[in-house]
């Protein structure tokens, strides 16, 4: 009888947490819940042991990783459903029909899915890899009849990405599915041996899960893929709604996000390390973007000139970066450390929990019906700045109260979502100060927590003005014709952003609009202006301005 009650507890607690979980889905090229922003704070859990799942699944083991990543911040990881073509608990005949999977792997399945549920995790399942389709492995030649028969691969969509979201239609943690882990390299563009699939292939296969995941389900649907077969500025997008849609004319046949991965010898071709650069600038502006792997110990890229790999960040750093420059979420790998590329231990978990720190409303948003959250809680100002503008995301009435008298708002009180200006005085007491500002409803309460430096002898802008310009900003050719470069100096990392203004302070050309790291910089920009005459480039950061430079047009 005592048994009874506690499963009875137990399954209690289990439904009131999924009713209290909610699906994540996409608005404005944003993943939300429940109105709010969601940001991937990620990584990579691919496996404990190699296809693992219906085979030798360590419930312990997945409990406590999970767990950890919780402690972590981390809000979101993949995992490889099936590993290779060698994976024991996956029904398929040698003629490549896709028959469905073994009972050992649902319960396997459920027990993860229970698992992500019980730690917050959302789960996206890549259903199989490229190593399915890998010559060496025994089994490889049923899944090639898979991928270049229109048949199989309706079954395969049906009797394995349907079963899923359907299992799973009332755990909102299996958020997306990852049609195959880096499919580029079974296409014959890619691959040179027997086993090598046309695009057409590929792009049916995906386009089918696709369609029937979004006609069954509100789970997502993505694929791995680097930045060359992603982006019009390099070989295309495969992955386009008008690729997929041309191979399965449906307009349910479209991934929802794109998935891009990144290691240093991607660097030497494609721009570097691509979160440094907007999805804009990729032109993939019409669907959130995320990282789908990098390296978890740190980011590095190819020098050609010196034959090696060369350090570019922390990924504490590359974290920030990419959310800053608008990327949707960053997946390190892996969590568990299942090659040389890190581990939780190394550096990620320091990555993940700086962020979730930075931006907890953006990782764990409100379930609640009524809803309060602010996308950054830590704030370091220079001494001379005299504003901070954020937002309030909120369905309530709200207010905030500041402790301190060097820092007031005209924006006390107010109803809904809202953009807030702090005004701040200047710190010339000779030492660094702390404030909070506090945003309360009759729910809950938000806190910013803001560090001021102090003014050094009058001169602490990080980028200083003096009557010919600042000197520590450098343009030229000055005059210019057309094209002009520009050097700077910034003393924080920051959002940071250039442009050029006319003589009554009205904006006529945006120049940019990114996140910096903290240091020196150089920059060429076309101005593109029509008329010659004087007018002035202004550098910001985070929504404050720092120089203003004289410029001339002829």
């Amino acid at each position: 009888m005592i048994k009874n009650k506690v499963s009875l507890v137990l399954f209690s607690l289990l439904i009131a947490q999924l009713l209290s979980a909610q699906n994540i889905y996409i608005e404005n090229n944003k993943f939300k819940i429940n109105e709010q922003e969601l940001y991937l704070n990620g990584a990579n859990t691919p496996w404990n042991k190699w296809n693992d799942l219906g085979r030798s699944f360590d419930y312990k083991w997945w409990n406590n990783h999970f767990a950890e990543m919780h402690e972590s911040g981390i809000n979101s990881t993949r995992v490889w459903l099936s590993c290779d073509s060698n994976h024991s608990a996956v029904k398929i005949t040698p003629e490549g029909y896709f028959e469905g999977l073994t009972e050992a792997f649902w319960t396997d399945m459920d027990s993860l899915m229970a698992i992500a549920q019980k730690h917050q995790i959302y789960i996206m399942g890549a259903l199989i890899s490229f190593d399915h389709f890998k010559a060496s492995g025994k089994n490889s030649s049923a899944w090639v009849n898979m991928i270049k028969s229109e048949e199989n691969m309706n079954a395969f969509a049906e009797n394995y990405a349907v079963a899923l979201v359907k299992r799973y239609q009332n755990n909102p943690y299996f958020f997306a599915i990852d049609v195959c882990n880096e499919i580029i390299w079974i296409s014959n563009t890619e691959n040179t041996s027997e086993n090598a699939v046309p695009w057409s292939n590929i792009q049916y296969l995906i386009g089918k899960v696709a369609q029937r995941v979004h006609e069954t389900s509100k789970v997502l649907v993505c694929a791995s893929n680097y930045i060359k077969y992603t982006s019009t500025k390099y070989d295309g997008n495969k992955y386009s709604d008008q690729n997929l849609q041309k191979m399965v004319p449906d307009t349910n046949a479209y991934v929802d996000f794109y998935k891009i991965h990144y290691y240093a010898w991607v660097s030497r071709w494609f721009s570097g390390f691509h979160p440094n650069n907007t999805p804009a600038y990729y032109s993939l502006n019409n669907k959130p973007c995320i990282t789908g792997e990098m390296p978890a110990n740190e980011i590095v890229a190819w020098n050609a000139e010196k034959s090696a790999e060369t350090y570019l960040m922390s990924i504490k750093d590359a974290y920030e970066i990419s959310f800053q420059n608008g990327w949707q979420g960053t997946m390190a790998w892996t969590s568990n450390g299942v090659d040389e590329f890190g581990n939780l231990e190394t550096n990620l978990a320091e990555a993940t929990v700086a962020f979730r720190n930075q931006h907890y409303d953006l990782v764990f948003p409100s379930t609640e019906t009524e809803y309060l959250s602010i996308k950054t809680n830590n704030y370091e100002i220079s001494g001379t700045d005299t504003s901070l503008i954020f937002d309030i995301t909120t369905n309530m009435q709200w207010e905030i109260i500041t402790d301190d008298n060097w820092v007031t708002t005209q924006n006390r009180r107010g109803q809904g979502n809202t953009k807030v200006n702090l005004i701040i005085d200047q710190n010339k007491t000779g030492k660094e100060r702390n404030t909070s500002i506090q945003i309360r409803s009759s729910k809950n309460t938000k806190t910013i927590n803001l560090k001021q430096g102090f003014i050094e002898n009058d001169t602490s802008n990080s980028l200083r003005n003096t009557s010919s310009g600042s000197k520590m900003v450098t343009v030229y050719p000055n005059p210019f014709e057309q094209a002009f470069t520009v050097e700077f100096n910034l003393n924080q990392n920051s959002q940071t952003k250039i442009g050029i203004y006319d003589t009554h302070g009205k904006l006529i050309a945006p120049l940019l609009d990114e996140y910096f790291l903290a240091g020196k910089h150089q920059l060429s920009f076309n101005s593109n202006i029509a008329h010659k005459g004087i007018f002035y480039l202004l550098i910001s950061q985070n929504n404050i301005v720092q120089s203003s430079t004289p410029l001339i047009k002829i």
